[in-house]
């Protein structure tokens, strides 16, 4: 995505204000190339991030997002629209091409960025941290009844029918 990758050199020194505004088709194409199953996204990412260098070779990020994106309960497995949010307040360091210590292209999950040809791309920072807001345990409302444990239906709407002992008959 190219409203990801900023030219070092353009920052100035009271930092600069990245407006997000990342459409849902991009985003799911960037979580895509993660190798990761893609999860539906119902609004653009948008949020903002204050990019500052500190320094020669680092780079101060702060700011945040929010998006929607639909998620599958865990006790009926609905897909249910969810609002994720993630905040940032990194200082990452800025590297030649090959340089990290795993070689990774994009290595921000050390703590540092690529710079090619004077440029960082943040975009798999921004994978990223959609990642770390992904819920570990999701349940659609507090009250959600779940599946039958015998029969598999969902208890949400109504009594399974189950007559042999589950007791949602």
């Amino acid at each position: 995505m190219e409203s990801l990758i900023v030219r070092v050199d353009d920052i100035p020194l009271e930092g600069l204000e990245l407006e997000l505004n990342v459409p849902a088709a991009d985003l799911m194409e960037l979580l895509a190339e993660d190798g990761e199953e893609t999860p539906v996204i119902l609004s653009p990412l948008t949020g903002s991030l204050k990019l500052r260098t500190t320094g020669k070779d680092r780079l101060s990020i702060k700011g945040g997002f929010a998006v929607t994106a639909e998620i599958f309960c865990d006790r009926c497995l609905n897909e249910t629209p969810t609002a994720l949010s993630s905040e940032v307040n990194e200082v990452l360091d800025l590297e030649a091409p090959g340089a990290s210590a795993n070689g990774d292209e994009e290595s921000d999950s050390d703590g540092s960025l690529e710079v090619v040809d004077g440029k960082v791309n943040l975009s798999g920072l921004l994978g990223e941290l959609f990642w770390l807001s992904w819920p570990w345990h999701f349940i659609c409302k507090p009250d959600c009844a779940g599946l039958c444990s015998r029969c598999g239906a969902n208890l949400n709407e109504g009594l399974c029918g189950c007559v042999d002992g589950c007791g949602h008959s």
